[in-house]
């Protein structure tokens, strides 16, 4: 095997570890997403509705029935304790945090895998494609640095177990039946 042969190799490796990288960590960040989404929604309803109680309902039952002043004043405190949750935690900007995040992950692995199927295979130079590679590395890199860098634990086994069943590939999707399913190198279907 010649030198370039090799380092073609060495790169095709090299990109196939950043997709897998990329691949696992994006689909942590998605599925944390849509935990603090559900977060979101928990922690959200419940203070719009003591809001709104207060805000109208609340002082309109004292002030038609002559209710206890008290039963307003609960609520309104009720309100302001799940308000103040909703500040503190802010689920709703975690959510979107998380879920960006996880769409540039998966970017940058669709990028790895072009690059290993369409850019190995082409008769670039391959200076130009191990800068290629290293840029696309760096990119990688960078976004593990940007917040939200941790993940809840058990995250990994999840997103490991749903990939293992076949959650995040197109076996035995219609489309790719009708227009025959993809296959890499490795075997792998859709990755």
């Amino acid at each position: 095997m010649d030198r370039i042969t090799a380092l073609r190799r060495e790169l095709s490796d090299e990109a196939q570890r950043l997709a897998i990288d990329a691949e696992y960590t994006g689909r942590q960040h998605l599925m944390a997403g849509q935990r603090w989404r559900r977060w979101a929604f928990r922690i959200g309803l419940p203070a719009a509705i003591l809001a709104a109680s207060v805000g109208s309902g609340a002082a309109g039952l004292t002030a038609l029935f002559g209710a206890d002043a008290r039963i307003t004043a609960v609520i309104g405190f009720a309100g302001a304790i799940v308000g103040g949750i909703r500040l503190f935690v802010k689920a709703d900007d975690q959510a979107a945090a998380h879920s960006t995040k996880g769409a540039q992950y998966l970017a940058i692995r669709g990028e790895a895998r072009r690059f290993r199927k369409i850019d190995l295979n082409s008769d670039g130079d391959h200076s130009v494609l191990t800068k290629q590679l290293h840029d696309l590395a760096t990119r990688l890199d960078a976004l593990r640095e940007v917040e939200p860098r941790e993940l809840p634990p058990g995250m990994y086994e999840k997103v490991k177990n749903q990939i293992k069943n076949g959650n995040y590939s197109y076996e035995n999707d219609p489309l790719w039946e009708h227009e025959g399913e993809p296959r890499g190198d490795d075997g792998h279907k859709g990755v």
